[in-house]
């Protein structure tokens, strides 16, 4: 009887746990302002939950940074709020409760799903801030002709600071900019070769 899966018994206790922790409202009917962060913070935990649960961790390749993207997306999401703290592993905390009844490996695996999910976060909220100073420099920086945020920067954020290019093209529609992805794409290639070439040393030694 809603209008949307946010609004169901499954997924809005988990909508409602992020109200509290940032003090916002959500409206249903919202989608544009912190509505948008609360129902992204729902969804990103519930999946983040059920990836841990199946051996899944955060890391630079493959679903494993599928898992990184979706956490991270929803910390950022946090940071919009005004959640000043870790706060992911509450709310994954709770998808524990709303349906490890029906996915016991939920319960089973919730030492696990709670340790990755703080440590993910204080990781990231290490670096987060850090580039996200960068980011507000770099947007100072571009002219009036500069649509997108250059490649090397974007490149930056994603290998320094952690920041995933999905994340990042995000923060920069938010302020009306794109980002050069040919641009992240050619720096990934040369950070590849880079590798390719140190490794090959190594062996030769």
């Amino acid at each position: 009887g809603v209008r949307s899966n946010y609004d169901t018994d499954l997924v809005r206790p988990l909508v409602d746990l992020a109200v509290e922790l940032s003090g916002k409202r959500y409206h249903s009917d919202d989608y544009q302002g912190d509505s948008v962060s609360l129902r992204a913070i729902a969804d990103h935990a519930r999946a983040a939950a059920f990836l841990i649960a199946d051996g899944v961790f955060p890391e630079k390749t493959g679903r494993e940074y599928v898992l990184r993207r979706i956490m991270r997306r929803a910390i950022y999401h946090g940071r919009l709020l005004g959640i000043g703290g870790p706060f992911l592993h509450e709310v994954v905390a709770k998808v524990v409760e709303l349906m490890g009844p029906d996915y016991p490996e939920l319960v089973e695996r919730r030492p696990v799903i709670d340790q990755v999910t703080r440590q993910e976060e204080i990781k990231f909220r290490e670096t987060l801030e850090r580039g996200m100073k960068l980011l507000d420099d770099e947007f100072k920086a571009l002219t009036r002709d500069q649509k997108n945020l250059p490649g090397e920067v974007v490149f930056k954020l994603y290998d320094t600071y952690g920041v995933p290019l999905d994340l990042t093209t995000m923060i920069a529609a938010r302020r009306g900019h794109g980002v050069d992805e040919p641009g992240f794409a050619e720096e990934m290639q040369k950070q590849r070769a880079r590798s390719v070439f140190d490794g090959g040393k190594a062996e030769d030694v």
